[in-house]
């Protein structure tokens, strides 16, 4: 039974779904279709997640929770690269806002966060598209009120979690016929929900990480799905700060 999580909870579970979409970036990177073909998704988000790793490392107290989700919430940021790595830094920037002063996180407040991490990621896209990344937010805050609202105990709470966002990412073709077209889940969608199998892994124990030891493949080596002629290859982000943030 384990009816709270603390900070060093969280610190490790973030490093844990770090490793498990690691592991699983290439498949993630074949998956990709939308909105272009460009097979980086998998690494896109790989970048923002690891970066926020860095960031983690960083806390001088890993059991101090605001520490951890300031440390998550501008690492994430700051990593993000592409549509996906940035839909996944808004979707925790929701996420980690929402716990906010809080010192211990039951499983209300973790639906509570789902819900925000829904509304912000939303929020932040001009025009969001159902049957991606988004949808799988949505639907897993849905359900998850829905579903999970009774269950207290975070082992049995991140167990259905998990299986309820695959369940969602299985669904993502009837939502985008691009998806349909090309036989495949939408590749975001998947990138999330090894993310949050990695939490699960991690709240039950599994706490041993080995990010540096994950072997890259090549480019080569990912499954090229071309399915269009590209116009514009490459994303670009970048970061402002305003010289003078008083703005009223």
């Amino acid at each position: 039974m384990k009816e709270y999580l603390e900070g060093k909870d969280l610190y490790i579970a973030i490093k844990k779904a770090a490793e498990v979409l690691v592991k699983n970036r290439d498949e993630i990177n074949a998956l990709n279709v939308f909105p272009v073909p460009d097979g980086d998704t998998g690494s896109n988000m790989s970048s923002a997640i690891l970066e926020a790793v860095q960031w983690l490392d960083k806390v001088k107290n890993n059991n101090n929770l605001k520490e951890v989700l300031k440390a998550l919430r501008d690492g994430l940021l700051m990593g993000a690269r592409g549509n996906s790595g940035v839909i996944l830094s808004q979707i925790f920037r929701g996420f980690t806002e929402a716990l906010d002063g809080k010192k211990k996180i039951t499983t209300k407040d973790f639906i509570m966060a789902l819900d925000n991490a829904k509304e912000v990621a939303y929020g932040a896209v001009i025009k969001p598209v159902e049957g991606t990344m988004l949808t799988l937010i949505r639907r897993l805050s849905e359900r998850a009120r829905e579903e999970l609202s009774e269950i207290t105990d975070f082992l049995e709470f991140m167990d259905k979690l998990s299986i309820i966002s695959f369940e969602i990412v299985d669904e993502t073709p009837k939502y985008l016929k691009k998806l349909r077209e090309a036989k495949v889940v939408d590749a975001g969608a998947k990138g999330l929900a090894y993310i949050l199998k990695g939490f699960r892994d991690a709240i039950h124990g599994d706490t041993e990480v080995n990010i540096a030891q994950i072997e890259n493949a090549t480019s080569s080596e990912i499954a090229e799905i071309a399915y269009e002629d590209l116009t514009f290859q490459y994303c670009t982000e970048c970061v402002l700060q305003l010289a003078n943030e008083d703005l009223s």
